[in-house]
């Protein structure tokens, strides 16, 4: 999940599980940039990285997680 310079923002939208959700991220992407906000990702310049949205209600075990991760990546790449 690394892009040619490694940058990765996460963005969480709150929910019933922000907490477990921003640890278990936390273990799955270390390096990743993680910000919490109802709102869309920030503005990236082409080649920057990646962006992905997670919905943390949406989300209830560490394999769901990856999953959501793995599915919003192709969405959210920009070159």
């Amino acid at each position: 999940m690394e892009t040619r310079n490694g940058k990765v923002v996460v963005l969480v939208r709150p929910g019933r599980r922000t907490g477990p959700v921003l640890g278990w991220l936390r273990q799955l992407l270390p390096a990743a940039i993680l910000l919490i906000a109802p709102a869309s990702p920030p503005a990236m310049e082409p080649g920057e990285g990646d962006s992905i949205v997670v919905e943390a209600s949406d989300i209830d075990s560490p394999m769901a997680l990856a999953h959501a991760l793995t599915r919003n990546r192709v969405v959210t790449t920009r070159d």
